[in-house]
């Protein structure tokens, strides 16, 4: 009995302090949300507030939608901008005044989609690390148990236990370990991903989303011009600037332009797109990487591509590389004596960017809507 009072005193204390300096360890920071860009010495104090939202930057902000990011409050339109600003804040920085951004800090930016995967997998690598830790410390106490009992000549019988101990230790750290991380991928639900991936697409355009037509008679060819409009001194021309310009023309299958009151009958049409980049963008925009996300389909389900490939997915072709591209999405073979009794050809073409890790796909977004009807 005397051996026992002398070796529990050692052991308890060694686990114990083991086991909370491991934990300690691995315990994530809780000042990660609060951390922002601090104004830099010699420029003049940034405005208290923002007029705009950041996160729609053509809208007006309200007061009654209101939360505090590193010290300052930030106002925005609506309730679902501010829960997309809280997922990922770092993406609107540069729509705010209050906060000072250096515009190379911009192509550093991350989708939502993919900094919330980034938040996850950080959590999961702490996770790992505590419970990895607090085996650890467990079971080296085990084994200082194990060899103190030797020493103080206790039973031969009684080593066995205490390996068996530690056993069950680490079969219950793994299993707490897999649980986790596994809740850990289910915090991603269905609701964060459609809200992250198409925000308020759905709310605006419909289940199915239909483009607004623009007030212009029925063409078979045209030209439209993206812009942006986000009102920032950082950016150039102040955030009023052209990024690119898509020509869009009804084709056959070999390129050729289709002109009004064609015979078309047997023929393969489809939809031509192309894209030209603007002068003055960043490079970031264009690299072969990020084009090789954006596609065409007439898919418009919120996690398409996410079960498997994207049967009708046509992908963008690089004509001069960082500078055009282009996409022929194929309608059908036209038969014209459908169409002389009463039947049309229309349809919606989406062009969309797919958001993915290497090794899974989450769901694509749709950017643009190009709506057919051949009569």
């Amino acid at each position: 009995m005397r051996a026992r009072r002398r070796v529990w005193p050692v052991i308890l204390p060694v686990g114990i302090l083991l086991t909370i300096t491991c934990a300690a360890a691995a315990e994530p920071r809780a000042d990660s949300y609060s951390a922002g860009p601090s104004a830099k010495a010699g420029q003049a104090a940034p405005p208290a507030t923002n007029e705009y939202c950041p996160v729609q930057p053509t809208e007006r902000a309200i007061e009654e939608y209101e939360l505090e990011y590193a010290g300052k409050k930030i106002h925005f339109c609506c309730e679902p901008c501010m829960r997309a600003f809280k997922k990922n804040p770092q993406a609107y920085l540069k729509n705010l005044p209050q906060f000072d951004v250096d515009p190379a800090e911009l192509e550093d930016e991350q989708d939502p989609v993919m900094s919330l995967l980034a938040e996850v997998n950080e959590q999961t690598r702490q996770h790992v690390l505590l419970f990895s830790s607090i085996t650890l410390g467990l079971l080296v106490t085990t084994w200082i148990a194990r060899a103190l009992f030797r020493r103080a000549g206790w039973r031969s019988s009684v080593r066995p236990g205490i390996v068996c101990l530690g056993a069950c230790i680490l079969i219950g750290s793994a299993a707490a370990l897999y649980w986790r991380v596994q809740s850990l991928n289910d915090e991603i639900h269905e609701h964060q991903l459609k809200d992250l991936l198409h925000f308020a697409t759905y709310h605006d355009f419909g289940d199915r989303p239909i483009p607004a037509k623009p007030p212009v008679e029925r063409r078979l060819k045209a030209t439209f011009y993206r812009g942006n409009d986000e009102r920032s001194p950082r950016l150039f021309n102040g955030g009023h600037y052209r990024t690119c310009t898509f020509h869009i023309a009804l084709c056959d299958e070999v390129g050729r332009e289709v002109p009004f009151g064609a015979n078309v009958a047997e023929r393969q049409l489809g939809v031509r797109l192309q894209i030209e980049r603007a002068p003055h963008t960043p490079d970031f925009f264009w690299t072969p990487e990020r084009m090789q996300r954006y596609f065409l389909t007439q898919r418009y389900d919120p996690f398409m591509g996410s079960e498997g490939p994207i049967a009708d997915r046509v992908d963008l072709r690089t004509e001069q590389e960082m500078k055009r591209w282009s996409a022929w999405f194929p309608i059908g073979e036209v038969d014209n004596n459908a169409i002389k009794f009463g039947r049309c050809y229309e349809g919606i073409i989406y062009v969309c960017e797919e958001f993915r890790t290497p090794e899974r796909m989450f769901g694509a977004r749709m950017h643009y809507a190009i709506q057919y009807d051949i009569q």
